[in-house]
């Protein structure tokens, strides 16, 4: 587990190249695989109040800002004209299996040549997959302490509540940067797949009785109810 955390910070150095290259790709797909681990992604966060370990208590921190980072730059860059008629062609599929996979193996002479739109539609779908993963893993670290979704929980007990902290830390910054791509999609798929993150967080901030967190995401889809305020989102 120590090799896969001195890893980490390598997937993040790559997943922030500002060119959308193969580098880009491979530590984005990386990020994924961590995101789709609920117990990895725990290890990491846990490791913040293991002040001694220097090298490794702002993991979680910089995974955040690295996911949200790369939303942000998407955001601002410049799609084709045809992107959308492309996204149409693409099969949603996540991008776990290996047939799917961008990385190259001893037996390949040179790195994939990928070119911009194909690079960004890539990077567009990995996207929406940490977000799912991620907030699939939150379930998971929920119901494996007994949080069942849809059901108000408002006793909770020490390990509960841990994870109730899990949950929140740097949930807004995710939140946010999952705005910014919703109002900025131009797939069906995509936003509603966007849209379906956002109600399943609804919900499980709902049974957790947090309800800053959860009116700051029906905050956020009111204001994307009204077409006027789309680009004034606070």
């Amino acid at each position: 587990m120590n090799i896969c955390l001195d890893l980490i910070p390598f997937i993040i150095k790559y997943s922030e190249i500002n060119t959308i290259n193969w580098q880009k790709l491979i530590g984005i797909e990386c990020l994924v695989s961590i995101c789709q681990n609920p117990v990895l992604l725990k290890i990491i966060y846990d490791k913040r109040f293991n002040k001694e370990d220097k090298e490794n208590c702002t993991l979680y921190d910089d995974l955040i800002n690295c996911v949200t980072k790369i939303s942000y730059t998407l955001v601002n860059a410049k799609l084709p004209d045809n992107f959308k008629k492309t996204m149409d062609k693409k099969e949603n599929k996540p991008h776990s299996l290996i047939e799917h996979s961008n990385i190259f193996t001893e037996t390949d002479q040179t790195a994939p040549v990928i070119n911009v739109q194909q690079n960004m539609i890539s990077v567009v779908k990995m996207l929406l997959d940490i977000y799912t993963y991620w907030k699939d893993s939150y379930v998971f670290i929920l119901e494996a302490n007994n949080i069942k979704l849809g059901k108000s929980l408002k006793n909770l007990n020490q390990t509960q509540q841990l994870c109730q902290e899990f949950l929140c830390y740097g949930g807004e910054f995710l939140k946010n940067a999952m705005t910014a791509l919703l109002v900025n999609s131009i797939d069906d798929s995509i936003t509603q797949s966007y849209l379906n993150i956002f109600q399943s967080y609804i919900t499980i901030f709902g049974s957790l009785s947090l309800a800053n967190a959860r009116d700051s995401y029906l905050n956020d889809l009111c204001k994307l109810a009204i077409p006027n305020n789309l680009g004034n989102l606070s």
